[in-house]
């Protein structure tokens, strides 16, 4: 009865838990070989890549000072290079790593929160996730339904806690679906059928 209790307890701070929120800024440095026109930087929950950061070009080899408006510490950064090409990093931590090299392999990130996405065709009324292997014994009931087809829900789970996770649902038609493992730091959002 315990653990029962300490998991519920658990599963609501990390359901209610804020986003870090910090003076979030960036520098950024292109090394990239073109010129990056824009830089957008928004918080990972977002969905939204509100206003662009930079007024003129970032030339290749150049570094500028960024300042999102959110100040929340986990963001997803995009940079745009002319003609319309995109870029994009997913889940950055700009509190532990205010500095970017963009043009360099991304440092691997530890936050294991992404988007979930009915793609089922149903209402989800039940989703579940844990990390992996604990889905039998957690007691991480997210939403009690439904989440309607096409239907999203930003799953906040704990930074630095493992990539890998069990995900599991109860469809209206009381079919249980799962997925184990899933890998979801190198991931903004996941689309479950």
């Amino acid at each position: 009865m315990k653990r029962r209790w300490w998991l519920l307890a658990w599963a609501a701070t990390v359901l209610a838990a804020g986003p870090a929120l910090a003076d979030t800024h960036f520098k950024l440095q292109n090394h990239t070989g073109r010129s990056i026109v824009g830089v957008y930087a928004s918080p990972s929950r977002s969905g939204d890549w509100g206003r662009k950061l930079n007024a003129t070009p970032l030339a290749n080899r150049a570094e500028a000072e960024m300042r999102p408006a959110s100040g929340e510490c986990r963001q997803d950064v995009l940079v745009e290079f002319a003609g319309g090409v995109e870029e994009q990093r997913f889940k950055v931590d700009l509190c532990a790593n205010p500095q970017i090299v963009w043009g360099e392999p991304a440092p691997p990130t530890d936050d294991p929160s992404f988007e979930f996405i009915n793609g089922t065709g149903q209402p989800i009324l039940e989703l579940y996730v844990a990390p992996q292997g604990q889905i039998a014994t957690a007691f991480d009931l997210l939403i009690t339904g439904p989440l309607a087809p096409g239907g999203r829900l930003w799953i906040t789970m704990p930074a630095g806690g493992g990539c890998l996770l069990d995900v599991a649902l109860v469809l209206a038609d009381q079919n249980r679906r799962e997925w184990s493992p899933l890998e979801s730091c190198s991931v903004r959002d996941v689309t479950f059928r």
